[in-house]
């Protein structure tokens, strides 16, 4: 094979963003500025995917797929409880402290990650609409000759966005400033433009959502 033809690895992960939705209305959405979370570990990005079978003529004839969001998991060093109070929707009392019930009310989110390549390239991911959950914790105690790190994780669960249908958009580029351009404000109120996208044919407009590349 020749160099040029040897397709690059996902060898990493960094550059975690939240960027709270303002707007979700058919033809425009609106987010605040994106914000950082340092020190992301991992994000597993499972897709919900309703199927169907169209059966004619005692055979299968179509085969239908849509999917509709997905199930996501984000572990990272520690979420303080800044975030947590930002991503959960809970209140702070004058203290500093967090309260969580059932007056929690998170609100939607944009949530964005970038994974390196062995090339030096990124693949950069705009999840467009999400909610954060509460997620199973365990404290353990320190072993006597040992330490072995403790991390936090939450779930969300991503759905299709009202002004365009699209839940996810990625892009990649070998620009070593691409980061400050993808994830901004400008970016995420971008809408999908498929209407006039032939069945198909490659997309011929950059904003179109692409699914998650999770391998």
């Amino acid at each position: 094979n020749k160099e040029s033809d040897i397709m690059p690895v996902k060898i990493g992960l960094k550059q975690a963003y939240y960027a709270k939705m303002t707007k979700d209305e058919v033809g425009s959405a609106t987010y605040d500025v994106p914000v950082r979370l340092a020190h992301v570990q991992q994000v597993a990005v499972n897709p919900r995917v309703n199927t169907a079978q169209v059966v004619g003529d005692d055979i299968i004839v179509e085969d239908i797929a849509q999917c509709l969001g997905a199930d996501i998991t984000v572990q990272r060093v520690q979420f303080t409880l800044d975030e947590e109070a930002v991503l959960l929707g809970r209140p702070k009392d004058a203290d500093g402290g967090v309260y969580g019930g059932t007056f929690d009310n998170p609100p939607y989110v944009a949530f964005g990650y970038q994974r390196t390549l062995n090339d030096g390239s990124g693949l950069y991911v705009w999840i467009l609409k999400t909610r954060f959950a509460p997620s199973s914790s365990t404290a353990d105690t320190k072993p006597a000759d040992s330490i072995n790190p403790q991390y936090d994780s939450m779930s969300a669960s991503s759905i299709t966005r009202e002004a365009d249908g699209a839940w996810i958009y990625s892009r990649k580029s070998s620009d070593p400033n691409f980061a400050s351009t993808f994830f901004t404000k400008a970016t995420l109120e971008k809408l999908a433009n498929v209407a006039n996208q032939t069945y198909g044919q490659p997309a011929t407009v950059e904003s179109v959502a692409e699914l998650p590349e999770t391998g």
